[in-house]
């Protein structure tokens, strides 16, 4: 908005602050139903939102929506991964710069040639006998 407009509208409105718009009104992301869904996942943070709706009576898209847009929750799933103790990752490391020194010697020789097969193998399906 630029200036002439907000000295316009403040002259005719007596304010500079955003005025009600026509349009329809917010019924479902309203700050109640945004407190309840926040209330419902601090009590247990692992729920599913599929359950937060059936027990609220909101719309999953709904729930979905206001824990993601207004709340700023993230989904996520927490997987397993592998324990890595000071030793393993030691091993790993020697490993990984054993890798490296033998990837950066002149052994390896590589090459933009394909190599092709002079005989295919035979496929014992197909005889070509009563075949249609």
């Amino acid at each position: 908005m630029s200036i002439t407009n907000q000295i316009c509208s403040c002259r005719e409105h007596g304010t500079v602050e955003d005025l009600n718009r026509s349009g329809r009104p917010q019924s479902v992301n309203t700050p109640r139903n945004r407190k309840l869904i926040k209330k419902r996942v601090d009590r247990n943070s692992r729920i599913f939102m599929e359950k937060v709706s059936r027990e609220t009576g909101i719309s999953a898209t709904s729930v979905r929506r206001i824990a993601k847009m207004e709340l700023g929750l993230k989904p996520y799933k927490i997987q397993k991964a592998q324990l890595l103790t000071k030793a393993m990752n030691k091993m790993r490391l020697q490993r990984s710069r054993l890798l490296l020194k033998r990837a950066a010697g002149p052994e390896i020789l590589f090459s933009d040639e394909k190599i092709f097969t002079v005989e295919a193998t035979h496929n014992h399906k197909i005889t070509g006998i009563g075949s249609a």
